[in-house]
Order: structure tokens, then C-alpha cells, then sequence
């Protein structure tokens, strides 16, 4: 009977665990936040994100930044709305300032799949980010 209790205990935690991790890729603007992206690795260009803004360098100068926010919405259905900046914590997609509209697909939490549009462009151009070492 110890054996059984033992067992079941070892998998609830688990279970426990693996839903830990589900749920923590969710959590869109932590896990954004938590790192540093290289967006162009040839190029040296890196992204930090805060709760309200994306922060652009290039060899570790600054290029700039945008206000953004999250989004369940995809690029159709919503767009940027100036109310909504730091307020969402998740989300598939990032809505910026500028009129861009991006959706992203986290692999695990570091690195994730980036699909980008903005208004004068018809097409969507897809990268891969990953967590700076």
C-alpha cells in the first residue's frame, strides 16, 4: 500500500510539473520580459521588453523602442489601442504603436516563432528568436 501511495504521489507531482511549465508559456509579457531576444544574429540585434515597451539594439546600441501590447485578437480582428499597454499579460499576438501586428508562438521558453506585418506590407515575414546566452 506504501508503495501505491509512493507511486501516485510521484506522479501527481509530475503532473504537477508539466503543468507548471504550460502554464508558464501562457504567461506571454513574463516570459518576453524575463530575457533578452536576439531577433538577427548576424546583425547583433537584440530585443528587452518591459511591461509597456519592445526595446531595439544593435550591438548592444539603442535603436529605438515602441509601446505595445497583448493580444488574443488576431491582426484582423483588433489593432493597436493605446488604453490596452501594460495591461495584458497574455496573448498570441503584439499589437505596437507603429501599426504593426505580430504573432508569436512560443517552442519553449526560450525561443519562439515571430510572424510580422505591418500595414504597407501584404505579406508576413517569419523568424525565429531565441533567448540571448
Amino acid at each position: 500500500m506504501k508503495t501505491i501511495i509512493t507511486i501516485i504521489t510521484i506522479m501527481l507531482l509530475f503532473l504537477s510539473n508539466d503543468k507548471v511549465q504550460a502554464q508558464d508559456l501562457t504567461d506571454t509579457k513574463s516570459l518576453l520580459k524575463s530575457k533578452t531576444w536576439v531577433m538577427n544574429e548576424a546583425l547583433k540585434i537584440t530585443m528587452r521588453v518591459t511591461d509597456t515597451e519592445m526595446i531595439y539594439y544593435a550591438e548592444d546600441e539603442f535603436l529605438g523602442s515602441e509601446k505595445y501590447h497583448l493580444s488574443d485578437k488576431n491582426c484582423i480582428d483588433a489593432s493597436y489601442d493605446p488604453a490596452k499597454v501594460g495591461l495584458v499579460s497574455a496573448g498570441n499576438y503584439i499589437f505596437d504603436e507603429k501599426g504593426g501586428c505580430s504573432y508569436i508562438k512560443f517552442a519553449n521558453p526560450s525561443e519562439f516563432k515571430m510572424g510580422s506585418s505591418t500595414p504597407e506590407n501584404t505579406g508576413t515575414v517569419w523568424i525565429t528568436v531565441f533567448a540571448k546566452p
